[in-house]
């Protein structure tokens, strides 16, 4: 790179903004990713509480002593 003359720009911002692609598309997927392990964790919460409340609604069902 002794002179700027000798760079060929249109490569060099063409190799720069697939690199961006590349870059913004694996930020993407880890998106994806998390928001489904999220997703996941978040149904997993709410079924333990309706278990939990449903085991609770049974226990006071019966006669009261």
């Amino acid at each position: 790179m002794a002179n700027f003359s000798e760079l060929d720009l249109g490569s060099t911002f063409l190799s720069i903004a697939v690199g961006i692609g590349f870059l913004g598309f694996g930020l993407v997927i880890i998106r994806f990713i998390l928001t489904g392990i999220n997703f996941i964790f978040e149904n997993f919460k709410i079924k333990n509480k309706s278990n939990q409340l449903t085991k609770a609604k049974e226990k006071e069902k019966g006669f009261n002593n």
